[in-house]
């Protein structure tokens, strides 16, 4: 119970009122610190799906594309910049703009859910095609990442020594510049494409419902 309205504050007001200063004090200090850890992460996340995945040419900005890592390190920063001022202005204007927006906030994450559900539907009858390079050594595969293949896996996740006059990705990584201890220029023969998002039509569930270990040794 409460004397009144809660005026701001949420679960914390009505702790720190009944459970007196200290008790309060230490709640309070939990609270904001897992909502700052919380709301950093979330804007991350949120710039993150913004440029690889919703606008990767028009959000690029300036410097090497995004799947360099200095490159999408310098973008997360100015994009969530940009979005903690947002927040921040909405938290500053007050509580009852923050009520007004909740709303909003919570039809997105309805569509997200609608939008998980659609995909996952959609998997099962036509899963999209997103290939990925793999290379296999005593039955482990190993990813190639797409950045050593130069963002073009299709056209460059092969065994061949030269592509287009100069030296192919993979004989470059693993044939003369190899600092891998787990793969080498012996395994380059045992590349293949593989569908990255294989989807429920590919019976991936079914066919880890058993259990399974290596043998012994």
């Amino acid at each position: 119970a409460t004397n009144g309205i809660v005026p701001a504050g949420g679960s914390y007001f009505l702790i720190s009122r009944s459970l007196g200063p200290a008790v309060g004090g230490a709640v309070g200090l939990l609270f904001y610190i897992g909502n700052a850890l919380a709301g950093g992460l979330y804007v991350l996340g949120a710039s993150e799906i913004l440029l690889k995945y919703t606008c990767p040419n028009r959000c690029h900005l300036f410097g090497p594309p995004i799947e360099n890592q200095q490159s999408s390190f310098n973008h997360y920063r100015i994009y969530g910049t940009i979005l903690l001022f947002i927040l921040g202005l909405v938290v500053f204007l007050g509580i009852k703009i923050v009520s007004r927006i909740a709303p909003f906030t919570l039809l997105v994450v309805f569509l997200s859910i609608i939008s998980i559900l659609i995909g996952i539907i959609k998997s099962a009858i036509s899963p999209t095609y997103v290939p990925i390079c793999i290379i296999e050594k005593n039955n482990i595969k190993h990813l190639i990442k797409s950045s050593i293949l130069k963002n073009n896996v299709i056209h460059y996740c092969h065994s061949n020594l030269t592509c287009n006059g100069e030296i192919c990705p993979l004989q470059q990584i693993l044939c003369i510049n190899n600092t891998n201890n787990n793969i080498n220029c012996n395994d380059i023969n045992n590349v293949y494409l593989i569908n990255g998002i294989p989807g429920l039509k590919d019976s991936q569930f079914r066919n880890n419902l058993k259990s399974m270990y290596m043998k012994e040794g």
